[in-house]
C-alpha cells in the first residue's frame, strides 16, 4: 500500500530533522545515508523515495540546522535590544551547553571542514546560513552597513573557532578558550550597547 502524501511530507521531515542533529555531531563525512535514515526510524532502502542524492539530503539536513539555530537566536532578538541581543546571542553560543551538545548547536563548526567537498546544493545551503547569521549580527554592531557587517563577519569566525577548540581540548585548556573568547565578544561594540 502506497504512503499518503501527508505520511511521506512526515517521513521526509523526520529524515531531515534526524540528518540535521547527525551532521553537527558526525560531520559530513561521519554521517551515511543508511545512519540518517536509521536515526529516523526507517530504512535504507526508503532513501530514494525522499531524495535523489546525498548532497541533497545534506543540504536539506544543514539548512534545517541553521533554521533551528535562527529560531533560537530569534528568542533573544525578539526579548532585547539589538546590541544586547548580540551580547547574549555570543554568551550562549560560547555556552558548555552549546560545546557539548553540537546535535543541537550551530551547524557551522561541524561542517565547515568538508562542506567545501560537497555539491553545490550542500555548499548553497551553507552560505546561506552563514549569510543569515551575519545578516542577524549586523543588526546589533554599530557604524555603516559595511563596517557592520565586517564586525558581524568578525565576530561569527571568532564564535566558530572558539567552539571548534573547545571541543578539541580538554579541561583547563577550553575552559580557557571560552573564557577568553568570552571577553572578546564582550568588547564588540554591540556587547556594550551602542548603536
Amino acid at each position: 500500500m502506497r504512503k499518503s502524501k501527508e505520511a511521506t511530507i512526515e517521513s521526509r521531515r523526520d529524515i531531515v530533522n534526524a540528518a540535521a542533529k547527525l551532521l553537527r555531531e558526525k560531520g559530513i563525512q561521519g554521517t551515511s545515508v543508511a545512519d540518517a535514515m536509521h536515526a529516523a526510524g526507517m530504512t535504507h532502502g526508503g532513501f530514494y523515495r525522499h531524495f535523489q542524492s546525498k548532497d541533497e539530503l545534506v543540504a536539506a539536513g544543514t539548512a534545517r540546522a541553521f533554521e533551528e539555530l535562527f529560531l533560537k537566536a530569534a528568542q533573544f532578538f525578539e526579548q532585547l535590544a539589538p546590541a544586547e541581543a548580540v551580547k547574549a546571542y555570543a554568551m550562549n553560543y560560547l555556552s558548555a551547553e552549546h560545546i557539548n551538545n553540537p546535535g543541537k548547536g550551530c551547524p557551522i563548526p561541524a561542517l565547515s571542514r568538508d562542506i567545501a567537498l560537497e555539491g553545490e546544493k550542500s555548499r548553497k545551503a551553507f552560505s546561506e546560513g552563514v549569510e543569515r547569521i551575519i545578516t542577524m549580527l549586523a543588526i546589533g554592531m554599530t557604524g555603516n552597513v559595511r563596517r557592520r557587517r565586517a564586525e558581524a563577519a568578525a565576530l561569527l569566525s571568532m564564535l566558530v573557532g572558539a567552539v571548534t577548540l573547545a571541543r578539541a581540548c580538554d579541561g583547563a585548556q577550553a575552559n580557557a578558550v571560552l573564557q577568553g573568547s568570552r571577553q572578546c565578544a564582550l568588547s564588540v561594540p554591540a556587547a556594550r550597547g551602542r548603536l
